[in-house]
């Protein structure tokens, strides 16, 4: 058979490959030249805020699939089994803290470290997690409800932790007001909410008197930010990185909640880093659960957890901060 014509596009990029050479075609197609394997790129350092960035987008992921995964009957164990495949998977370096995972009256107990705890349909399950990216810290916290959907008593709680959260973070502005102006504010709020619960002594009181700690922190290679010298009292500047983190722990109705975002200083007020990339109010959450546990099983038996080291310069202190005036 006669061998057809090769049109004029064609010829042209025969001319082309015909004067690469053999090192040149190795590279293009990911090969070995004469003298070897195609040199490695170095990678490139990540600046201070791209690290902060994909710690919190690592975080975020994890968060997003405990709500997928978490069921009645799993333990806290396997969930924190969860977060480190994620954490793994998505290239974290290290845990800037411990994993918090507490369900039930042990998320009452805001420094709760165990394993052991089932969760129970009608329970809140806390999540406070945090990996690191290049040594940076992240960290951030969700609360779901174990069946799926929160109870009344709990969206209602839940609703003015959010609300707390979104009004500090929008009202807060740069080289004004600072994370302990922030604090009074969200104190203010809860002061005026109808809101009541028992105190130990049988006692109703507003909500303020059940939110014992600090509204947020700030976050550098430790995850309060003690290596940054950022003073919580001084007015926020621009490229600081910062928690938001308004929560309520009613240990007479067994109920311990928060929400936390991780938050950076633009030139004006806050940009929130993590909100995009993981639902935060009730109705997003229990919509996320409600469509994993229509397309999968319940997870049976415990899962094998494969932590990462907890960062050399995480804080040595409890997690979260007592308040302070």
């Amino acid at each position: 058979m006669p061998t057809p014509a090769v049109p004029g596009a064609a010829r042209r990029r025969l001319a082309v490959i015909a004067l690469l050479t053999p090192v040149a075609l190795a590279g293009a197609c990911g090969g070995e030249g004469p003298s070897g394997p195609a040199p490695t790129p170095t990678p490139v350092p990540l600046t201070r805020e791209q690290a902060v960035r994909e710690a919190v987008r690592i975080t975020a992921a994890a968060q997003l699939e405990v709500m997928r995964q978490a069921r009645p009957g799993m333990t806290e164990g396997d969930v924190k089994a969860v977060i480190d495949q994620v954490f793994q998977r998505e290239g974290a370096d290290g845990l800037a803290f411990e994993h918090i995972v507490a369900t039930g009256a042990h998320a009452v107990e805001a420094h709760y470290f165990g394993n052991d705890g089932v969760l129970t349909d009608g329970d809140l399950l806390v999540v406070d997690i945090g990996a690191t990216r290049d040594g940076w810290a992240s960290d951030l916290t969700r609360t779901i409800p174990v069946r799926g959907t929160f109870s009344s008593r709990q969206r209602e709680l839940y609703g003015l932790a959010l609300e707390a959260q979104g009004m500090a973070a929008r009202r807060a502005r740069t080289a004004v007001d600072s994370l302990h102006d922030m604090q009074d504010w969200v104190i203010e709020l809860y002061q005026a909410s109808p809101l009541r619960a028992r105190a130990p002594d049988g006692s109703l009181q507003t909500l303020d008197t059940f939110n014992p700690y600090r509204l947020g922190h700030y976050m550098g290679r430790r995850v309060h930010g003690e290596d940054t010298g950022w003073d919580w009292r001084a007015p926020l500047a621009e490229d600081q990185a910062l928690t938001i983190e308004p929560g309520m722990y009613l240990a007479s109705e067994g109920i311990g909640l928060r929400v936390e975002d991780d938050y950076w200083v633009g030139p004006v007020g806050l940009e929130c880093l993590s909100c995009p990339l993981v639902p935060r109010g009730a109705v997003d959450i229990e919509t996320v659960m409600a469509a994993a546990r229509a397309g999968g099983p319940e997870v049976t038996g415990p899962l094998a957890r494969t932590p990462l080291p907890v960062s050399p310069e995480a804080a040595a202190q409890p997690h979260m901060q007592p308040l302070e005036d």
